[in-house]
């Protein structure tokens, strides 16, 4: 799996953390280390700092395991608790 550099950006489209603009891009920081998935990033988004996993195309391309993936992280987005990160969003950016 192609791993991004530090200044990489993603283009999410209308999506957008609390605080940034819709559209704004994410700029990737620093690599935080592998996961059997993908791989986890420290990123920003009109300075608004952002955990970004990138999930390996080989998984994200399988319809079973992306359908999976997309219910695990809706039913996550509506937890809250001060031990979790919240997740603003999940999708298919541009790159």
């Amino acid at each position: 799996m192609e791993l991004l550099e530090p200044g990489a950006t993603l283009e999410p489209a209308e999506l957008a953390a609390p605080g940034a603009r819709p559209g704004a891009p994410i700029v990737i920081r620093a690599p935080l280390g592998e996961l059997p998935h993908g791989v986890r990033y420290r990123a920003a988004q009109d300075d608004v700092g952002l955990l970004v996993t990138v999930l390996d195309p080989v998984l994200a391309a399988d319809p079973g395991t992306h359908a999976t993936l997309r219910r695990s992280l809706a039913a996550g987005q509506k937890l809250s608790h001060r031990s979790l990160l919240p997740i603003f969003a999940f999708g298919r950016p541009e790159r």
